[in-house]
């Protein structure tokens, strides 16, 4: 694990956590955790006693923990948590904009929550833990976006017995739970949470189960949302458990989160279900030939998205795009038999020397093995080949590897 030290207009250290896993990754592949401390911790104390060190390592993610004045009211630390995001962009091009997570523990749970109700669309899920706060402007954005929450809470932290004896979590959390089910529509204005009927939470479940940490029961309450297979919204109850980090945190909240990113439009997109929002017609300069789509598996047609997504981007001249689905190490040969590097090819794109036109991708056949995979089919160019205008026939293989969970185009698997 490679940490970083930096600083964003202020004498607040920023630290970064960058997996050796991730280091060579191709750009916009690497998922971001924005991790944000309790009142009176550090970033450091945030990334450990919670653990995400190890679990940022095992999956592949990066993260960034401010350190802040968290005595300070969370509303007026959004914009620079928001700064720190932008920057992070332009800093580490390697992350993937479209899954930017925000957690934090007490403060920094509140925090999340607070990001949630100003800067939605930078984020594509929540984990608050240990303590919330209710949105303030939340209706503003609310009819334009959606955001997966998971809230883990101890029995014994913060909470209290209502007039009836049945126990509910502190006035903040309430408030908070009850913008979140709001803003995504998945409670009614008129609802009242039942803490006899639900203790704690006042929301009756979509389903339940109890999981085993450090020898307690650690309740998971799921919420669902119409369109999604896992749940949107998770509430985990601690048995017995008080106001302190936990290590099970970490993995919890990853295992939650990791199932959804944030497109361009700005919707929450289920990772894994996908394909219902494949549609080819996103590449209007590139034509498929006797594709047999309905015989493809989700897999299959998420290869071959990418690899209509790189023609399209050849004959927009889109070398930003280019470098993003190509490994860098990846040599080109032309018809000739002449090879170039990346750059070498790309050059030639940018200046005007190569210029497609419309790529048809005839007869595709792809092959999935794992995180390997191929494209076989006979590419159809009209192009403009160094002063050679024509339609170009030529069938070949392209290969893809799976990194970071995205198709990146290879000369061949694992090289």
């Amino acid at each position: 694990m490679q940490t970083e030290t930096y600083y964003l207009g202020t004498e607040d250290r920023i630290l970064a956590y960058i997996p050796n896993c991730v280091k060579d990754s191709a750009d916009g592949t690497v998922p971001l955790v924005l991790n944000l401390h309790w009142t009176s911790g550090t970033p450091e104390e945030q990334v450990s006693e919670n653990g995400w060190l190890p679990v940022s390592e095992k999956e592949g993610f990066l993260m960034i923990a401010p350190f802040y004045d968290s005595y300070d009211s969370v509303y007026n630390h959004t914009d620079y948590f928001a700064d720190i995001v932008r920057d992070a962009f332009e800093r580490y091009p390697i992350i993937d904009k479209s899954r930017v997570y925000v957690t934090g523990f007490s403060n920094g749970g509140a925090a999340a929550v607070a990001l949630t109700d100003q800067y939605p669309e930078l984020f594509a899920a929540i984990a608050p833990q240990g303590w919330m706060v209710g949105m303030r402007n939340f209706r503003t954005k609310g009819a334009d976006y959606d955001m997966p929450f998971q809230i883990i809470q101890g029995t014994d932290e913060y909470t209290y017995a209502t007039d009836s004896g049945a126990m509910a979590i502190m006035r903040d959390e309430q408030e908070a739970l009850s913008d979140l089910m709001l803003f995504n529509e998945m409670a009614e204005e008129s609802f009242t949470p039942d803490y006899d009927v639900t203790p704690y939470w006042g929301y009756p479940a979509s389903s339940a189960e109890v999981l085993q940490f450090d020898r307690k029961d650690w309740t998971v309450s799921n919420y669902r949302k119409d369109g999604y297979t896992v749940p949107f919204g998770q509430l985990i109850l601690v048995q017995d458990g008080i106001h302190w980090a936990r290590k099970p945190h970490a993995q919890l909240a990853w295992d939650f989160m990791k199932h959804f990113r944030r497109n361009e439009q700005g919707e929450i997109v289920e990772i894994g279900e996908e394909t219902d929002m494949i549609d080819f017609s996103d590449f209007p300069n590139v034509e498929l030939i006797n594709a047999d789509l309905d015989g493809m598996t989700e897999e299959q047609l998420s290869v071959l998205y990418q690899q209509a997504r790189y023609c399209q981007a050849m004959t927009d001249a889109d070398t930003d795009t280019l470098r993003k689905l190509v490994s860098e190490n990846t040599t080109f040969t032309h018809m000739s038999g002449r090879q170039q590097t990346r750059e070498e090819y790309f050059a030639d794109i940018e200046n005007g020397e190569l210029q497609y036109f419309t790529i048809g991708i005839d007869s595709p056949t792809v092959t999935v093995s794992g995180n390997s995979a191929s494209v076989t089919f006979t590419s159809v160019l009209n192009a403009n080949a160094y002063g050679a205008r024509g339609t170009y026939r030529m069938s070949g293989t392209h290969f893809w590897e799976k990194q970071n969970s995205k198709w990146i185009a290879v000369n061949k698997p694992n090289e």
